[in-house]
């Protein structure tokens, strides 16, 4: 469902076609990319409510996605982030990110970031994408991942939101 920002008025609902239920969003204005357990993602233009592409996600189901540009990246159950051209619908690459899960997949300023059920995020070098830098300290699955200039903040199942110096990568506040 697409809801106006001002008055909170419900403006449509969109139909991806998924065949299960979908487990994630990302929306970029335009188009708005879902994931689903019945390993695929969709990539929908809100406007005319046509389905751009659907990619198939392996064997695994679709956890985290995200659009920048013309790059979409899924998270799957299994550790894989896989990167696809959100034009083309064409697979780029794929990377095994985590031993677990990857929960949640963030983008800041040419690099991304993991959040996993292995306790652990990852900082990714989107062009040569390798792990560059690990935050550990989490003592259960990390669920989801925030970014901006300063800082990363984590929120994980073992009940504490962690703050995280991104210039410094210390941890900076445990909230519990």
């Amino acid at each position: 469902m697409l809801w106006h920002r001002l008055t909170f008025l419900h403006v449509k609902t969109i139909v991806p076609g998924h065949k299960s239920g979908i487990q994630c969003l990302h929306y970029d204005g335009e188009c708005v990319v879902t994931g689903s357990s019945d390993m695929t993602l969709r990539l929908t233009n809100v406007e005319t409510e046509q389905c751009l592409h659907v990619f198939e996600n392996g064997q695994n189901q679709v956890l985290s996605v995200l659009i920048q540009g013309d790059l979409l990246l899924s998270a799957d159950t299994q550790g894989h982030v896989y990167f696809w051209n959100a034009r083309t619908g064409q697979s780029e690459a794929a990377i095994q990110a985590h031993d677990a899960a990857v929960n949640k997949i963030a983008f800041h300023k040419g690099r991304f970031f993991t959040a996993a059920s292995d306790c652990t995020v990852r900082e990714w070098d989107l062009l040569t994408m390798t792990s560059v830098r690990v935050l550990q300290g989490h003592k259960g699955p990390i669920r989801d991942v925030k970014v901006s200039n300063e800082r990363i903040v984590t929120c994980s199942d073992d009940g504490t939101i962690r703050i995280w110096d991104l210039i410094e990568t210390k941890r900076t506040l445990r909230h519990k």
